[in-house]
């Protein structure tokens, strides 16, 4: 009786691991990504996401799109770029998707260019007078929900083809989230 015992319980023990090896159906880490997305993470458990023009970002607060970028030396509206700059324009959309109003500044976007090492960078230009009539303000809010699109307007080198948009995120307690970068060759 005690070999039958032993044995069944051995055949039990085999049947019921026999499940455990096989894999688990893969879950997304993060459901919204597309095929215009990719990730890393770093080694403090945030993530850096880059994408192109037309990718949807998610952040803590808001998604943002750029939509469309150019570029010229010419003067705007009385706005002239520096010797040796050109202005870049990119136009973006956000939607609030917070559970409260988000205020947004000109400097939570910079354009960097320039090799992934030497990455030299720019905030939007503020002016007294809009230089577009679409240029997002210096501050403005964002109510729940809210969708704003606008122009970023950056003076970069003239002779850079190749840029790419980043927001970080920086909470109120100093720690610093996830980096989020579109790359695009302005037209």
């Amino acid at each position: 009786m005690k070999k039958l015992t032993a044995i069944m319980l051995t055949l039990m023990m085999i049947f019921s691991l026999a499940g455990c090896g096989e894999p688990e159906a893969e879950v997304p880490l993060f459901d919204w990504l597309d095929d215009t997305i990719t990730y890393i993470e770093f080694d403090d458990g945030t993530y850096g996401f880059e994408g192109r023009i037309g990718s949807v970002m998610k952040t803590c607060w808001f998604d943002f799109t750029v939509t469309d970028a150019r570029i010229t030396e010419e003067e705007i509206n009385g706005y002239a770029p520096s010797t040796g700059n050109a202005l870049l324009l990119t136009d973006m959309t956000l939607t609030n998707t917070f559970t409260q109003s988000i205020d947004m500044y000109t400097w939570d976007f910079y354009v960097t260019w320039g090799s992934d090492n030497e990455n030299e960078y720019s905030y939007p230009v503020e002016t007294d007078e809009a230089v577009t009539e679409t240029q997002f303000p210096a501050e403005y809010t964002m109510k729940i929900s809210q969708t704003v699109s606008g122009t970023y307007i950056f003076e970069v080198p003239a002779e850079k083809t190749d840029f790419s948009i980043t927001f970080e995120e920086h909470f109120d307690d100093g720690t610093v989230g996830n980096a989020y970068r579109i790359y695009f060759s302005p037209q």
